[in-house]
């Protein structure tokens, strides 16, 4: 665990077993090499006060991979692949063009609104105050939205291949 209350630049390889922490409170992380977590079931994250981009997301390697904005929102534009789980949670709103490649993505956009453009996952968990946009192209099978709050705007899941959708928990909006 590596925490910080100014910016962190990392340009070195960082590996562990278990999980791997990085978190500026008052700044940004910057990552120049891979942050990886070798174990099954391992998990990288990253933290900042600042807005996580793509340049960020591209190093993360672990089974379960977790990138939260304090103070502004979460916007990828690459891929971002992780086996177990996505949790994106940005202050402002998350978007994403880029697959989100996973089992299960958990997204919250705070008092922004959520735009995923492309994910594998099964199980789909969404909260924010702005509107919900939702593209899943898991390849077959039943997606299960297990939550999702939209407070002041619309929810909309596509999918794009999967049969079915389940919806598993209570949702609430206007």
């Amino acid at each position: 665990t590596f925490t910080a209350p100014g910016s962190i630049t990392q340009n070195n390889t960082i590996t562990a077993t278990n999980s791997v922490a990085l978190t500026s409170t008052g700044a940004g992380v910057n990552l120049g090499a891979n942050v990886q977590a070798t174990d099954p079931g391992g998990s990288v994250s990253v933290s900042a006060f600042n807005g996580i981009t793509s340049a960020s997301a591209s190093y993360l390697i672990a089974d379960n991979v977790s990138l939260t904005s304090t103070n502004a929102d979460v916007s990828l534009t690459t891929p971002l692949s992780a086996t177990n789980s996505i949790t994106l949670d940005g202050k402002t709103g998350v978007s994403t063009t880029g697959l989100l490649s996973t089992a299960a993505l958990t997204v919250s956009g705070g008092t922004g609104g959520i735009s995923i453009t492309d994910t594998t996952a099964t199980t789909l968990r969404a909260n924010a105050k702005g509107n919900i946009s939702i593209n899943d192209s898991a390849s077959s099978g039943v997606v299960n939205l297990k939550a999702s709050a939209s407070t002041t705007g619309t929810l909309s899941v596509t999918l794009n291949g999967a049969t079915s959708l389940n919806v598993a928990e209570a949702i609430s909006g206007t």
